[in-house]
């Protein structure tokens, strides 16, 4: 099975990607910062928590704290996934 990490899925669930971005139909698994596991989990076979940012500067915004995970295993097509994450709030 092809594992491709996907920045630009990245981007999109953050809100900063193209309006009209979608990932390549063969790239199975994404990247996805702060977002709702339970939201991924409903897109993804396995959803694994890898990091929590900290800055190490002590520093206080809205970054710090954000959990990262790597979804893999998609259980559907991007072209009708995508829409779910571009508009997950």
């Amino acid at each position: 099975m092809k594992k491709t990490l996907m920045m630009a899925a990245v981007l999109v669930l953050a809100g900063c990607g193209p309006k009209k971005a979608e990932a390549p139909a063969a790239d199975t698994a994404a990247i996805a910062v702060n977002v709702d596991p339970a939201l991924l989990r409903r897109e993804f076979s396995r959803v694994r928590l890898v990091a929590i940012f900290r800055n190490g500067l002590g520093v206080s915004d809205d970054e710090q704290g954000a959990r990262i995970f790597l979804a893999t295993g998609l259980k559907s097509a991007w072209s009708h996934v995508w829409p779910t994450f571009r508009n997950y709030s």
